[in-house]
């Protein structure tokens, strides 16, 4: 995404990452409520390196009891814009109001700023026919959190569709992604397990494997296929044996960490190839350097 034209951003020496990882800048989608007051540095080193989603941050907003005027965000866009191409932006979407929601795409469009539609629960479906005819490229589906097993919405989403491109909003469920291929997704999950102790290890060909501290210390815990994925990967699978390394999960360097970004940018390059670019939530810029350097093949130090 562009401003549009007015019409008339000890180290332990490790192998590189494999191709698939390092061949593709990530997919990261960074929210407002998060990355507003990032400094110009941040996006300057950031867009480069990083394929960037911006998402309103509206419904954080909402969950806290606050809102975001359309002007400050509008204003910021243009801002980050200054510093580099982005891959998009949602519109400023608000919660339990249509209505609302399409005004503020529309001075978003006013503003030059070719904002990313959202399809919200309780509109008419035509409202997705509207979108494309008055200069929507992709529309969002919202209202998708929690329906994985329930995907009549989608059904009919991607009915009213028609091919055209769309985006589901934490929608990650693999079975309807491989059968709809939707144009882009986004997903949560990334820093999710290992908060509670749990390390998902991505094998390939879409299937993972889940290790936890207590598996892990069984004789046999490990599969030799979850050991050579984790070694390809440049890392260590020994230092699993490691309490250290399953606690500090807000330190992004510990291993726990390290294999769940390698498995999701696998991941990810693999859901690519396939023709949807998934787009990973990161919350704090620890967790977006984490991302870059293992993207690139390289590892923090971790102390013995």
């Amino acid at each position: 995404m562009r401003a549009r034209a007015h019409r008339g951003g000890g180290v332990v020496p490790v192998r590189a990452a494999p191709p698939s990882i390092g061949s593709r800048r990530p997919l990261l989608l960074l929210s407002f409520a998060y990355y507003a007051r990032q400094k110009e540095e941040f996006w300057r080193w950031i867009l480069p390196n990083a394929r960037i989603l911006i998402d309103s941050g509206a419904f954080t907003a909402w969950k806290q009891g606050k809102t975001i005027e359309v002007k400050e965000y509008s204003e910021w866009l243009k801002w980050v814009l200054s510093m580099g191409p982005l891959e998009g932006a949602f519109t400023l979407d608000v919660v339990g109001d249509p209505l609302r929601t399409r005004s503020q795409w529309e001075f978003l469009q006013g503003e030059d700023l070719d904002t990313i539609p959202i399809f919200t629960p309780g509109e008419k479906w035509k409202a997705i026919d509207w979108y494309y005819a008055h200069g929507a490229s992709i529309v969002a589906a919202g209202g998708l959190v929690g329906s994985q097993g329930r995907t009549g919405h989608i059904v009919r989403f991607m009915r009213h569709a028609q091919g055209r491109k769309v985006h589901w909003l934490g929608f990650t469920d693999t079975g309807p992604l491989l059968h709809y291929r939707p144009y882009s997704c986004d997903s949560s999950s990334l820093f999710r397990g290992a908060r509670y102790g749990i390390i998902d290890v991505y094998l390939g060909g879409g299937k993972w494997d889940v290790l936890t501290q207590a598996k892990v210390a069984k004789a046999g815990g490990l599969s030799l296929q979850v050991r050579e994925t984790i070694e390809r990967d440049g890392l260590d699978w020994r230092r699993l044996s490691l309490d250290k390394e399953w606690r500090n999960t807000d330190d992004c360097g510990r291993l726990c960490i390290l294999i769940q970004v390698a498995g999701h940018l696998r991941y990810t390059a693999d859901l690519e190839e396939r023709g949807t670019r998934m787009f990973l939530v990161t919350s704090d810029w620890k967790q977006v350097r984490a991302m870059v350097q293992v993207a690139r093949g390289e590892r923090r130090g971790m102390e013995d």
